[in-house]
């Protein structure tokens, strides 16, 4: 991510993801969110950062939930 996305991004806590295919999963549903034109998901620490931040993290977190994962905490 660039240095000015990192000014404006929502960071949002996702639980269940075990492997590769569920980062792309969790990419792939978060992508095409409203006004989100980043995003980064990092099986490691399990976060999912957003770029700028959607306007609804209540959209967000229901996305995530659809890829069959838990949206844990949203950090600002």
């Amino acid at each position: 991510m660039s240095e000015r996305s990192r000014a404006a991004t929502t960071t949002i806590a996702i639980g269940g993801m075990t492997c590769a295919a569920c980062v792309r999963r969790v990419e792939a549903a978060l992508r095409p969110v409203q006004g989100v034109t980043e995003v980064a998901v990092t099986l490691a620490t399990a976060p999912a950062t957003l770029s700028p931040p959607p306007p609804s993290a209540g959209l967000a977190a229901r996305t995530v939930r659809a890829t069959a994962h838990r949206p844990l905490q949203r950090r600002v």
